[in-house]
């Protein structure tokens, strides 16, 4: 399964649960706010030791006291999901 199957699931998952997914800025094709203020990680092929690559599957993040942490690279940031929601869906604010 190559990137683009990957970005057609996708669209088959948002259309089933109803809501309106965007890119994180800064972290665009990694991470996703709805407009229900849910935050997800994408589907990513990553490079694997055993079979060259895998797809690790996106899923909904945990909140934490109202935070979630985001990886980019090897550093991890914890955001406030209140923040997050004002940079992606400022009409909602």
């Amino acid at each position: 399964m190559n990137y683009d199957e990957l970005s057609e699931l996708d669209a088959i998952d948002d259309s089933i649960s109803g809501s309106e997914w965007r890119d994180l800025p800064g972290y665009e094709g990694h991470y996703m706010v709805s407009q229900l203020g849910q935050v997800k990680s994408t589907d990513q092929v990553v490079p694997c030791n055993h079979f060259g690559t895998r797809i690790r599957r996106g899923r909904i993040l945990a909140v934490n006291a109202n935070a979630v942490n985001l990886t980019r690279g090897r550093k991890q940031t914890a955001r406030t999901v209140a923040s997050i929601m004002r940079e992606v869906w400022p009409e909602l604010s």
